[in-house]
C-alpha cells in the first residue's frame, strides 16, 4: 500500500495518485467510524486535506467508483470538509487544469515517439524525462477517467444531478466535462493510445539496457584496465 506507490509517484504534485490505495481503504474504514463522518470536523478536515484535496471520485474495488460529494452528502463533518476545499469553481478549475496537463503530455509523447525506436544512448541521456512523461500521462489519464461522470457541471451533488450530467452527452454529443473545461472522450482515448505506445517502446528499451548491463560493464572494465596499463608505462 505504501512503498510501491511512493516509488512510482515520488513527486508531490502526484500525491493524490500515490495515496489512492490508502484513500480507497480509508473510505471503506470510515463507515465503521460513523461518528467521525457525522461530527468530527477536525479529523475529516485532516483526511480530506491529505487524500481528497484535488479529487472527489475514488475507486474502491474492481472498477467500483464512488462520488464522495454524493456518498458523504448526508454526513455533516465529511460534507463540510469536502465543501471547504472542493467548491464548484475549484472543481471546474481542476477539470481545466487536467485538460491542460493532458495536452502537455500529448505534445511530449509525440516528441519522444517522433524519434522512432528509442536507442540505448537516447534512453540513458533522457531517462528522467521519459519516466516523468509516463508518470504525468498516467496521472492525467487516471484523473480524467475517474471524474468523467461527476456532477461538476451543475454544482449539485445529488444523484439526480449526476444522472442529468451523464445524460447531457446527447446534447450535440458534447460531454458535460467538456462544458467546464474538461477533455473530450476522443482526447482521452488518443492520450491513452499514445501512452500505451510510448510505454511499450520505453519498456523494450529499458529491458534491453538491463539485459546488456553485464556485457557493457565487462567491456568498460576491460577498456579502463587497458588504458591504465598503457598509462603505467610512462611512469
Amino acid at each position: 500500500i505504501y512503498n510501491p506507490q511512493a516509488d512510482a509517484f515520488p513527486s508531490f504534485a502526484h500525491r493524490s495518485t500515490r495515496l489512492a490505495k490508502q484513500a480507497s481503504l480509508l473510505y471503506t474504514i470510515l463507515y465503521f467510524q460513523l461518528d467521525a463522518l457525522r461530527s468530527d470536523e477536525t479529523k475529516m478536515r485532516a483526511i480530506v486535506d491529505r487524500f481528497f484535496s484535488d479529487n472527489w471520485m475514488t475507486d474502491i474495488n474492481a472498477g467500483v467508483i464512488v462520488d464522495l460529494t454524493i456518498k458523504w452528502g448526508h454526513f455533516g463533518a465529511a460534507k463540510g470538509a469536502l465543501e471547504n476545499v472542493l467548491s464548484v469553481s475549484r472543481r471546474r478549475g481542476l477539470f481545466a487544469s487536467n485538460h491542460h496537463s493532458m495536452k502537455e503530455c500529448s505534445s511530449e509523447l509525440h516528441g519522444y515517439l517522433s524519434h522512432g525506436d528509442l536507442t540505448d544512448k537516447f534512453i540513458l541521456a533522457h531517462k528522467n524525462g521519459l519516466l516523468g512523461c509516463a508518470r504525468k500521462s498516467n496521472v492525467a489519464l487516471r484523473w480524467s477517467i475517474l471524474h468523467r461522470n461527476s456532477s461538476v457541471a451543475s454544482g449539485d451533488s445529488s444523484p439526480r444531478a449526476r444522472i442529468n450530467t451523464s445524460s447531457s452527452r446527447t446534447n450535440n454529443d458534447i460531454p458535460a466535462t467538456a462544458l467546464v473545461g474538461g477533455a473530450l472522450d476522443v482526447e482521452v482515448l488518443q492520450l491513452l493510445l499514445l501512452t500505451a505506445h510510448f510505454e511499450e517502446k520505453a519498456k523494450a528499451g529499458f529491458y534491453r539496457l538491463i539485459q546488456s548491463k553485464a556485457d557493457a560493464w565487462r567491456d568498460s572494465r576491460s577498456n579502463v584496465a587497458s588504458k591504465l596499463s598503457e598509462l603505467s608505462k610512462y611512469f
